[in-house]
C-alpha cells in the first residue's frame, strides 16, 4: 500500500501581489496572504487595518497608491 503526502502548499513571498475579487492586496510585513471570501470582508480589513502602512490595496490594473 503506498502513502501518499499532501502536496506542499505555495508559500507566497511577503509583498507578493495576491489578486483577490478584482483587488489586489499586498501584505508587507507579515509572511502569509489573507484569504478574502467577499467584497465586504475586505472592507471590513480595510476599515481595521486603516491608517496602517502595511497593507496597500491597488486597482486591478496597475501597481498604483492606495485606494482611500
Amino acid at each position: 500500500m503506498q502513502i501518499l503526502e499532501p502536496k506542499p502548499k505555495k508559500q507566497k513571498k511577503p509583498g507578493e501581489y495576491t489578486k483577490i475579487l478584482g483587488y489586489l492586496v499586498r501584505v508587507g510585513t507579515k509572511r502569509h496572504s489573507i484569504l478574502l471570501e467577499t467584497k465586504a470582508h475586505l472592507e471590513d480589513l480595510l476599515k481595521a487595518e486603516k491608517g496602517q502602512s502595511n497593507w496597500v490595496v491597488c486597482d486591478g490594473t496597475e501597481f498604483g497608491p492606495p485606494i482611500n
